[in-house]
């Protein structure tokens, strides 16, 4: 990750929602496939075109996804993320790049899981991981939500 500097210390991944019907088996192999990394305010997380290798929970700081424009066109941050929202789960389900930049508004902490591994560890589990994937839709389901009445406010 650019930018990132690695943190010491294991993650405790049973507390967050996405996770709290793994076993304490799956916490741990999740755990080794993870690591904290902070981010100063200005970095880039990932940026659009980007293999997309990680999925990332923002542990604490403000992060804002942007979407690409033409070079001739303003590029403004659409959508906030904050404390404990996913990011970049195209890397879990099997997308190849980030079509999004995400960037720090303030320095930020995020755990950094490595989405082709998080994917086989939860296949080993199908009904772990199916909850896994349900949580994630709802996520991106209510972003998507967000995303069409932010655009109808500005045809209304």
């Amino acid at each position: 990750m650019k930018g990132g500097r690695k943190m010491n210390g294991p993650t405790d991944l049973k507390g967050h929602e996405l996770f709290t019907s793994l076993s304490m088996e799956g916490v741990q192999r999740i755990n080794e496939v993870s690591e904290v990394k902070e981010f100063k305010a200005g970095e880039s997380i990932f940026e659009p075109n980007q293999q997309a290798k990680n999925l990332y929970i923002l542990l604490e700081g403000l992060v804002a996804l942007r979407f690409p424009a033409k070079e001739d066109a303003f590029s403004a941050g659409l959508i906030r993320i904050e404390k404990d929202d996913l990011i970049g789960a195209g890397a879990l389900l099997g997308t190849p790049r980030y079509i999004s930049q995400a960037y720090c508004v303030e320095d930020s902490k995020v755990l950094v899981i490595d989405g082709q591994k998080l994917r086989d560890i939860l296949e080993e589990d199908r009904i772990t991981g199916f909850d896994v994937i349900v949580k994630i839709a709802q996520a991106y389901f209510e972003r998507y939500i967000y995303i069409m009445q932010k655009i109808q406010n500005i045809f209304a």
